[in-house]
């Protein structure tokens, strides 16, 4: 980390600093390019604190420029026209190409009173060459390591970054209590997988509680008391359980992968093991495929489930394909409308409905 503690720069002449520290960083590459082709990391971000001391010289800066140890972001700080600070960030490549991983967007570790960001990017291949742009400017996408990090590319246009994909600019999502919500809602909007759940599960802060655990687990492998937890939760969220779809457990699938990091691959057998059961309807009896079994049996815990603390609306809003999140007094009839729907091509005939079924259940 480099800081600059300056108190009446503006940013004009900030950059005017970046480019001079380019220059002389050019120059020198030029005469032992192959001492700079294994300076990657911090090693060059050493070489740019040096240089940017020595051309702050006789400009506000001055005595300003210090490198920070720590995980901090970003690498070099400067002051902002009302005494707040910006900076740059330093990265590095040995591929011959202007991408690589970013900071976190929760942007825990920012230095406190940064406001404008730039990046100065070394790739370093022969022939070696840098660039500086605008940090927000080349932030075209995010991954998932250990937690939300941006993408970065220096060739990115202005439509390409990330904030133009999801309407809002980078100091609006970093000032936001939730910054990964927008970009969770952009990829499920977009996503074009045919389920619900292929994306990244994520909170929406970095004090995530719920993380999914290193080691992956099988569902046949959990307890008889797990199984039936996580079955009440594909019937209350994924409704397409009770349709004819071949596909309907995908989405189902792809949650517990992501969410829990359970692996289910043969998720129908939970659900249609033993092919049809008896049930009892407005008092008298059916034959019915055995999903329709699990839904009467469990109708009172998918009613807790939906109006406990645990139910998540935005999720909700989004597996049902809902124009609004519900709310704890609308759910449960929303979920009842969802699964009669779903469940019509396979009860039409049998003389009563899915709403019949629940209804009698109810607490």
């Amino acid at each position: 980390m480099i800081v600059s503690t300056a108190r009446n720069a503006n940013e004009n002449e900030f950059l005017n600093l970046l480019d001079a520290t380019k220059h002389e960083m050019e120059e020198r590459t030029q005469k032992d390019p192959s001492f700079f082709l294994t300076q990657k990391g911090t090693l060059l971000e050493q070489h740019v604190c040096e240089v940017m001391n020595e051309k702050a010289s006789m400009t506000p800066f001055e005595g300003g420029i210090e490198k920070i140890s720590g995980q901090k972001f970003p690498d070099i700080v400067a002051t902002y026209r009302d005494n707040g600070l910006f900076g740059l960030e330093v990265k590095t490549t040995t591929q011959d190409h202007w991408t690589t991983t970013g900071s976190s967007i929760f942007e825990g570790t920012r230095v406190p009173g940064v406001e404008s960001i730039f990046l100065f990017f070394a790739k370093l291949v022969d022939p070696i060459e840098y660039r500086i742009r605008r940090y927000e400017d080349c932030l075209y996408d995010v991954a998932v390591t250990h937690s939300p990090r941006y993408l970065i590319d220096m060739n990115a246009t202005p439509e390409q970054t990330i904030f133009s994909k999801i309407g809002c600019t980078y100091d609006e999502l970093r000032n936001s209590k939730t910054p990964f919500r927008p970009i969770r809602e952009y990829y499920r909007e977009t996503s074009t997988n045919g389920n619900k759940a292929d994306v990244w599960w994520c909170s929406d802060d970095d004090e995530d509680t719920s993380a999914i655990p290193i080691q992956a687990k099988l569902f046949n492998s959990m307890s008889c008391g797990e199984k039936r937890s996580y079955q009440v939760k594909a019937m209350a969220l994924f409704p397409e359980v009770f349709g004819s779809s071949s596909a309907k457990y995908y989405s189902f699938v792809f949650w517990l992968v992501t969410r829990y990091g359970i692996v289910y691959p043969n998720a129908r057998d939970e659900f249609s093991a033993g092919g049809q059961r008896d049930i009892v309807v407005n008092g008298s009896q059916f034959r019915v495929p055995k999903v329709f079994y699990h839904l009467q049996n469990n109708t009172p815990a998918i009613q807790r489930y939906l109006t406990g603390s645990e139910i998540d609306y935005s999720d909700v809003k989004y597996f049902w394909d809902l124009s609004h999140e519900p709310t704890r007094e609308d759910i449960l009839q929303l979920w009842i409308e969802q699964v009669d729907s779903a469940s019509k091509p396979c009860l039409e005939q049998l003389g009563f409905t899915a709403r019949d079924l629940i209804e009698e259940k109810l607490m």
